[in-house]
């Protein structure tokens, strides 16, 4: 079955005033810094339980033998702990026996705080062991792309099987 993850998409506009705060139950301390609610937390983890499947079926279509994780440090942590642990909990679920390995690169775009400059990545395996391997790189937030346009290259010059994002 070809994979749906494209169709399942959730677009949020621009122009986009958000929830009011005072639909969510907020701690008192930052009920002063907060105007509205763009993405609700209960929505988050919905979508993370959404993209599992989007992905476990993915990686079934490119008949994948494991999934290889590589979360972009720092701010992906969260993000890939949650994800991975939704798509191991949808691979039990859905009864498939497939292998989820993490490993992580940290990405420096930044230069005195303004991104300016091409991409560092600093790795902590040996990344010549994604070779003929499905790769998922988890990145948390797509600002301006310069990350991810340098990074699936460099990953891509690494030889693995598929490079995919989330």
């Amino acid at each position: 079955m070809e994979p749906s993850y494209r169709k399942n998409c959730v677009v949020i506009d621009d122009d986009f005033p958000g929830y009011s705060e005072k639909c969510f139950n907020l701690a008192s301390k930052y009920e002063q810094y907060i105007e509205s609610i763009i993405v609700p937390n209960g929505m988050i983890k919905d979508r993370l339980e959404r993209m599992s499947i989007d992905i476990l079926e993915t990686f079934e279509f490119l008949n994948a033998t494991s999934i290889n994780l590589l979360c972009v440090l720092k701010g992906g942590f969260k993000f890939a702990s949650d994800l991975s642990e939704k798509i191991h909990n949808s691979a039990v679920t859905r009864s498939k026996n497939i292998p989820i390995f993490m490993d992580f690169i940290v990405s420096n775009t930044y230069e005195n705080d303004v991104v300016g400059h091409e991409p560092q990545f600093h790795t902590y395996t040996n990344l010549t062991s994604f070779k003929d391997k499905d790769v998922l790189i988890l990145e948390d937030l797509l600002d301006s792309g310069t990350t991810l346009s340098s990074l699936v290259p460099y990953i891509k010059s690494f030889e693995p099987r598929s490079v995919l994002v989330a």
